[in-house]
């Protein structure tokens, strides 16, 4: 497991139960500018477009351990009868699809251009726009009027409230570790596809790796996933190595990236 990883994972309880119970996945997304790694393609403009050999998986065939199993690596709801998960996941599958991701980032850039997000480099301003945001969520309710961040994105009900629900310390740090250790796996696979090697010599910054991605797709960061790596490679886009190694990735990019992180995991 990578050293930044790693120092992640054995964060203490108290500290990670400051704000939410969540992880914070590696973020979120902004116009790309020339200071972003450098990619090319050759091809014609985006279209939709399924990786190849990707297939919808048959929920009908699964019983209700896998099912639930599905929804919690994707952190959805796992109540209800086994229609509800189905249609819950059918319901994902569509939000995943590269049209639906183009759309949202589309939409948050509209509105960015029309309220841009402040400039002034104070986390704490943020994190109490952040709280105030995420407090009028839940006051909304499920079926509420949406509320935004200071990117354009959607706050999710879901996500926040399940992020109040108390637990214990170690039932926490159990998830915890687990996310991690997926996060690793999905890292590995990332890796592969855009470089060729699961397991560089070269530690490679996943998140300068995201947002290239986003970027190249006009998708949001915080939705990138393997399966957008996989359309990124097929729809000809490529990628140099050594513009993603860890203490070498640029550094305005790593502002941008930052500078959006706070709160990220809470998008819907």
């Amino acid at each position: 497991m990578p050293p930044k990883r790693k120092a992640m994972a054995d964060t203490s309880a108290d500290s990670l139960n400051s704000r939410s119970n969540h992880p914070n996945k590696r973020a979120n997304h902004h116009k790309a500018q020339s200071t972003t790694p450098a990619s090319s393609k050759e091809t014609e403009p985006l279209k939709e477009y399924e990786p190849s050999g990707t297939t919808k998986p048959s929920y009908d065939g699964m019983g209700l351990p896998e099912l639930k199993d599905e929804l919690r690596k994707r952190r959805l709801k796992i109540s209800g009868s086994k229609g509800d998960l189905i249609k819950r996941l059918n319901q994902n599958d569509h939000e995943r699809s590269l049209p639906v991701k183009q759309a949202i980032e589309a939409a948050a850039r509209k509105r960015r251009e029309k309220n841009p997000p402040p400039q002034e480099d104070d986390s704490d301003a943020q994190f109490d726009r952040d709280m105030i945001r995420e407090n009028k969520v839940l006051r909304n309710g499920p079926t509420g009027n949406p509320v935004f961040d200071d990117w354009g994105y959607e706050l999710s009900y879901d996500k926040l409230s399940g992020s109040r629900t108390t637990m214990n310390k170690r039932t926490m740090l159990d998830r915890q570790w687990k996310y991690f250790e997926r996060m690793e796996a999905e890292d590995e696979q990332k890796r592969q596809i855009m470089f060729g090697e699961a397991q560089p010599k070269e530690m490679l910054d996943s998140r300068a790796m995201d947002w290239q991605v986003s970027q190249d797709l006009e998708i949001p960061m915080h939705k990138v996933e393997v399966c957008d790596y996989e359309v990124w490679r097929e729809m000809g886009f490529k990628a140099e190595k050594k513009d993603f190694v860890e203490g070498q990735v640029d550094p305005e990019v790593e502002k941008k990236i930052d500078a959006q992180e706070m709160g990220s995991d809470f998008r819907k």
